[in-house]
């Protein structure tokens, strides 16, 4: 069996942890970093552990972040940034 996803599963488990993790009721895939989501980039680093302990599925064949790290966090510019990447990781479907 392998990794298998949607690109919306992903968005509703990065939005939901982001937005426990942040304590921002408002963020959407559209909040940008620096703007609506006022963070520097240490903090911006850690949302990766906050994003791998969100989307890596527990099963043994299951999807699991491998190739991102903290540095590529740094680089985004907004919240679908980190969508479309963990997206494109996984192979996800658009469905």
């Amino acid at each position: 069996m392998s990794c298998t996803c949607t690109k919306t599963e992903i968005e509703i488990k990065v939005v939901t942890a982001l937005r426990v993790a942040l304590s921002k009721s408002n963020i959407t895939p559209a909040s940008r970093f620096g703007r609506e989501i006022d963070i520097d980039d240490f903090v911006k680093r850690g949302l990766f552990f906050v994003t791998k302990m969100a989307v890596d599925d527990t099963k043994a064949s299951g999807c699991k972040l491998q190739t991102l790290t903290p540095d590529d966090f740094v680089k985004f510019k907004k919240v679908g940034d980190i969508i479309n990447a963990v997206s494109k990781e996984f192979k996800c479907t658009d469905g």
